[in-house]
């Protein structure tokens, strides 16, 4: 089964090798030099290094491993864009249309 919908992962149709091979195709999808910087391999490895400490943080506190891994694997996925704009502190638009972050290689803070 070829998953094309986290929510379908996230109500128990497909597994977590499917969204894991949905985020990889997504992150394949990006140009290489967006931003002048490789996200594709950047934000990849940096889903794998999540998902590794969460599922370290899940077992310690006996959490439920399907849904830590889960937001590990989907915690840096991009909001669609809702025709409103995402502002930073200072009131400049922060997110694109693809819903991607402008000013930054990663949001704003406050």
């Amino acid at each position: 089964m070829i998953v094309r919908d986290a929510a379908q992962v996230a109500n128990g149709v497909g597994s977590l090798e499917d969204l894991e091979a949905l985020v990889r195709e997504t992150y394949l999808l990006w140009e290489p030099g967006w931003v002048n910087f490789n996200w594709r391999g950047y934000t990849y490895d940096h889903v794998q290094r999540v998902r590794g400490l969460a599922r370290a943080l899940a077992l310690r506190e006996d959490a439920d491993g399907r849904v830590v891994e889960l937001a590990a694997l989907l915690h840096d996925i991009t909001k669609a864009y809702d025709g409103d704009y995402v502002l930073d502190a200072d009131g400049k638009r922060a997110v694109d249309e693809r819903g991607f972050w402008m000013n930054a290689l990663r949001p704003p803070q406050g």
